[in-house]
């Protein structure tokens, strides 16, 4: 046999460069065409799938090749004795005429128009990898090779085997390497989120600490302040007296906004129709919508049940759109529409599965400035705004977001720049009976009825000690949970109600609440919170059905809720 030795050795250069099956496909064809008289050749890789051995024609080089690639790129081996003599032997396998070999898939031969072939099988380590495959298609006719010619293709194939596993290797290493880095990016994108979420507890834990003082401050003032209003003639005094009380309200709004941020508020769900929660919250907003903006206001034709905490629900809808409100420079429309949705897969992936099938909704859409689409990822953050300094805290759609959560519902936001933004509130559908609202009634003086008091507040003690003693009821006081315990221990057959705080010092209001169920569990309790360090003792008073005061609270409104359950109204 004469070698073409010149063609080997750069066949072998050209092997050893390469890195991509193409590449070992180019050298191999610029050798079979300078050693041969074939024109068309192609790389063949055997892949196995659980139910299948297949061939897969991985480059080709040749004037079928487009026809080749459109009708058979990959075939399945199954019983096919050509394939099959091909991948289990460790020679060439000759075809001269494809149309009339009996090993032949006629069916292949006739799409791709092959008339004679040569496959070449690559073993490494006894092992087949596919095949490199030589030949003749359509009007290039028969051509059967020379021995010489087998001879040549032999040792090319032996070349290419080598070349093709190294390259096969590296493309699975490569493929390994970039498993390996998605990996290692998810993994450090889990640690900044876990950051993140510490660093929104510690805040939250921080702003629920300073919330908590700080209505207990509220509401000392606010109850001297409806005192001394209630008791003093209209005048300078009374006017002054009205601005410490709406003071205290907007402070009471801001710490209400920190603790549903932190999740450290007690919820105090019931059944309800959305369409009146929201109805609700647009009164309330109405007087702080400026006369150029219109307020309109779309109910839902059918009732929409929900089981929420209405208060929360309420001031989630007053955030919202006291946000689009001041999204809007001059002359503008705020619209509110409440509707049941059928949430799509899409929503639903988007949200892990949070919520799905239909749910209750609520969207507040203005057209205003709009939000930048690369800010719209950091709006729910704490402390991010998109407003001028000192015109909003941050914490709006925060908070939103966290009492959402708290309802086992989702928040999201669509804007576009100069035409305005829509947030749409979902919530999952109540069942069952909604429960009648409570309708407002005078607060009533006293009957003699005992209460016992547990607040370690010395300023809120002593307001609801005056307050209630002032209409008429007797009263027992009790500093820290412990002494509650003990003092209903030892009173209980006059006390006709129990007023305590959640969170005292020695005992807990929640240990207080057990204690007194335990003894005698016919005794009224209303626990007076806005704040809790543990959201399951937060669960446990809910599952009780306990009513709940949230702080700061009014002496007017302290006692409407007494005298209700004392009345066996609530």
């Amino acid at each position: 046999m004469t070698v073409d030795v010149r063609a080997l050795l750069e066949l072998s250069r050209a092997l050893q460069g390469a890195s991509t099956f193409a590449d070992i496909l180019n050298a191999a064809r610029d050798a079979v065409v300078r050693s041969t008289r074939y024109r068309s050749t192609w790389l063949i890789a055997v892949e196995n799938t659980p139910d299948q051995q297949w061939c897969r024609v991985l480059a080709m080089e040749g004037a079928s090749s487009e026809l080749v690639w459109e009708r058979a790129p990959r075939f399945p081996v199954g019983a096919d004795p050509f394939l099959l003599e091909i991948l289990e032997g460790d020679h060439p396998v000759i075809v001269e005429d494809m149309r009339t070999d009996p090993r032949t898939d006629k069916e292949i031969v006739s799409r791709t128009d092959h008339r004679t072939g040569i496959s070449i099988p690559m073993r490494i380590a006894g092992a087949t990898l596919g095949m490199l495959c030589v030949g003749t298609f359509g009007a290039e006719g028969v051509v059967p090779p020379t021995q010489e010619e087998v001879e040549h293709l032999t040792i090319f194939g032996s070349l290419v085997a080598a070349a093709f596993d190294r390259v096969r290797l590296l493309i699975q290493r490569d493929a390994l390497d970039a498993q390996a880095k998605s990996l290692a990016d998810k993994g450090r994108a889990l640690e900044e989120q876990l950051r993140h979420l510490q660093r929104l507890e510690s805040a939250g834990q921080m702003a629920s600490g300073i919330a908590h003082d700080f209505n207990n401050l509220l509401m000392a003032i606010a109850g001297h302040a409806e005192i001394s209003l209630a008791e003093l003639p209209p005048g300078p005094v009374t006017e002054s007296l009205q601005v410490i009380l709406e003071a205290t309200q907007r402070g009471s709004r801001l710490t209400h906004n920190l603790l549903s941020f932190s999740r450290r508020r007690v919820l105090s769900r019931r059944a309800a129709d959305l369409n009146q929660i929201v109805d609700r919250a647009r009164q309330l907003i109405l007087p702080a919508i400026r006369a150029e903006i219109a307020l309109q206001f779309s109910p839902a034709a059918e009732e929409v049940p929900v089981f929420v905490d209405e208060v929360e629900i309420e001031h989630a809808v007053i955030n919202l759109v006291t946000n689009a409100r001041d999204a809007i420079p001059d002359a503008g429309t705020i619209s509110i529409e409440v509707r049941t949705a059928q949430l799509e897969d899409d929503f639903v992936t988007r949200h892990e599965g949070k919520l799905v099938g239909t749910c209750a909704s609520v969207s507040i859409r203005d057209n205003g400035v709009g939000i930048p689409e690369g800010l719209l990822a950091q709006v729910f953050e704490p402390f991010f705004t998109t407003k001028s300094v000192g015109r909003g805290s941050g914490l709006g759609l925060a908070t939103v977001r966290a009492l959402v959560d708290q309802h086992g519902g989702v928040v999201s936001v669509e804007s576009e720049l100069g035409r305005g933004t829509t947030l749409t509130i979902y919530l999952p559908l109540a069942t069952g009976t909604r429960a009648p609202r409570d309708t407002a009634v005078a607060a009533r003086a006293g009957g003699g009825e005992t209460i016992l008091i547990a607040e370690d507040d010395d300023m809120v003690r002593a307001l609801l000690v005056r307050v209630l003693r002032g209409q008429g009821y007797q009263v027992l006081e009790a500093s820290d949970g412990q002494t509650a315990i003990e003092l209903f221990r030892a009173e209980s057959a006059r006390v006709h109600l129990v007023l305590t705080d959640l969170m005292m010092p020695r005992r807990t209001g929640l240990e207080l609440v057990k204690a007194v169920l335990a003894f005698q569990q016919q005794t009224p309790i209303v626990v007076m919170s806005g704040y809790t360090s543990d959201p399951a003792g937060a669960s446990e008073l809910t599952e009780l059905g306990l009513p709940i005061i949230s702080k700061p609270t009014t002496p007017t409104e302290v006692l409407l809720k007494i005298r209700r359950i004392l009345d066996g109204s609530s």
